[in-house]
C-alpha cells in the first residue's frame, strides 16, 4: 500500500487496519491537535486511543496503528491513510 504503512482488512469486522512498517510510539495529545486542524472531529482521547470522525470513524493507537471502521473498500482506506498517516508520523516520539 505504501512505503510507510501496510493496509489489511480486519478479519472479524467491517474495518481496515493501517499498520506502520516500523515500530513507533505516537504522542496522541499532539496527534489529536493535528487531526483537528485537518477537519477530523475528536470524539474520544486518552493515553491509549484517539477516536476521530470525518466521513468515517477512525481509532488511532499509541503504536501508530489506525483502525478505519465500517469500511471494506481498499481504495477508500488508502485515501484515508494517506491523509492521516503523515500526521501520525509528525507525532512520533523520538528515541522510542
Amino acid at each position: 500500500m505504501s512505503e510507510m504503512f501496510v493496509g489489511t482488512p480486519c478479519s472479524t469486522s467491517r474495518s481496515y487496519y493501517i499498520v506502520p512498517r516500523k515500530n513507533m510510539r505516537v504522542n496522541l495529545e499532539k496527534l489529536s491537535e493535528k487531526l483537528n486542524e485537518i477537519g477530523w472531529k475528536i470524539k474520544k482521547k486518552s493515553k491509549g486511543i484517539i477516536i476521530a470522525e470525518k466521513e468515517y470513524t477512525i481509532a488511532i493507537f499509541p503504536s501508530g496503528k489506525i483502525l478505519i471502521r465500517d469500511i471494506l473498500d481498499e481504495e477508500v482506506a488508502k485515501k484515508i491513510a494517506e491523509e492521516v498517516f503523515p500526521k501520525v508520523m509528525e507525532c512520533e516520539v523520538e528515541n522510542y
